[in-house]
């Protein structure tokens, strides 16, 4: 009889993180009470719990914000070494079941990772949670902003990021190709949407997958990586990126809050709600076709998501606010202020050699030094 494995493809902006962060908390747990090995093993400085886990990690031979902004994300391939770890880990396991989850696996060039030799010994189950696209762009696009990332500020806008990025319509048509890889009973896809977690938590309903309905004794999950940010704060980061690159480490928490206290404009909504109703349904529309062969092909229903548009659409709300051309000042002025402040003493005194006076009194100390009477003279009337 195979083994069990489960394999959470991870779609960023889905919890997770927040799940991740649950395993690898009771990984003990897992295996002592319900004989399920979640693997994993934490880095120094890893985002998530699990190395596997990070779509910008060592699974892939490069990083994103490395490569050139017009290549997409679904051009980057496994590290060799970093999968032939994982394969080992799989065999080794002594587990009748196990569990691997990773946003990497949502950012592979092609399926080919899944058709490997090993794949056969098991019996496996894909774990997929997908969001309302509008919602899940969006939250997107938030989240890499404040990030910095080339794939999110090489678009002017959220707008146009909504619109012409086709990366997530690509993820999803990866599921269909899941189903012929694994058979579509064995790709289990679940909705991401707060009405559906408003009788149980996305941990108990992921257990409730695994066949684990006892979750006494697990360490309480946390939320992690949830995205706040405003479409203000989104738009002052925008601003800053033009000043300089690498901002974030310009400037504190602190510095950043007296930045967005001295601004008069900008919209302090979630982005989502920035945008007019007639755009959400255009991008919701344009995700309806593979919406509903999803919900058809591998969850034996008409319609995927419980409410076709986001819980603002349709409500009074006023246009999106951007800042002004005097709140763009303020943002330029205030990050030459903070950059004075990082200025460090070794700086300064660099900076007053340069200076025109002091430039003189080095070079007539150097001329004073030289040997050859003949240069001295020379150089004196050359500067005088």
């Amino acid at each position: 009889m195979k083994k069990q494995l489960y394999i959470h493809v991870g779609f960023p902006k889905t919890g997770t993180t927040s799940l991740q962060s649950f395993l690898g908390k009771n990984q003990v747990e897992l295996r002592d009470k319900f004989g399920l090995d979640y693997l994993y093993y934490a880095k120094p400085r890893s985002t998530h719990y699990s190395a596997f886990a990070y779509c910008y990690n060592s699974m892939f031979t490069g990083n994103l914000t490395q490569i050139d902004p017009e290549t997409t994300i679904l051009d980057i391939v496994p590290c060799p070494e970093i999968v032939g770890e994982l394969f080992s880990k799989l065999r080794a396991s002594p587990y009748n079941r196990i569990l691997i989850s990773s946003e990497s696996f949502i950012y592979l060039k092609d399926l080919s990772f899944y058709k490997e030799e090993i794949f056969r010994d098991f019996e496996v189950k894909i774990i997929v949670y997908v969001r309302s696209a509008i919602e899940y762009l969006c939250s997107l696009w938030s989240y890499r902003y404040n990030l910095l990332e080339d794939s999110a500020l090489r678009y002017p806008d959220l707008e146009t990021f909504v619109t012409d990025n086709n990366e997530y319509k690509e993820q999803l048509n990866n599921i269909f190709e899941l189903g012929v890889l694994f058979g579509n009973d064995n790709v289990l896809v679940r909705t991401f949407e707060k009405e559906r977690f408003k009788e149980v938590s996305l941990i108990e309903d992921f257990l409730e997958i695994l066949g684990i309905s006892d979750t006494s004794g697990f360490s309480n999950p946390v939320h992690e990586n949830s995205n706040i940010s405003t479409r203000k704060v989104n738009d002052v980061i925008k601003s800053l990126s033009l000043v300089y690159e690498d901002i974030q480490q310009k400037y504190s928490d602190e510095d950043f809050e007296e930045l967005l206290a001295k601004l008069e404009g900008g919209d302090s909504r979630r982005a989502i709600e920035t945008l007019d109703d007639s755009l959400i349904k255009e991008v919701c529309d344009s995700y309806a076709d593979i919406e509903k062969r999803i919900a058809r092909e591998f969850c034996k229903r008409e319609q995927l998501f419980i409410r076709p548009y986001p819980s603002c659409f349709g409500s009074e709300r006023p246009a999106y606010m951007p800042l002004t051309a005097k709140d763009n000042l303020t943002i330029l002025m205030w990050a030459v202020s903070v950059a004075v402040k990082k200025i460090t003493f070794k700086d300064r005194i660099f900076w007053s050699l340069l200076d025109g006076f002091y430039v003189s009194k080095l070079r007539k100390l150097i001329i004073n030094l030289l040997p050859s009477k003949k240069l001295r003279h020379q150089l004196r009337d050359k500067f005088r």
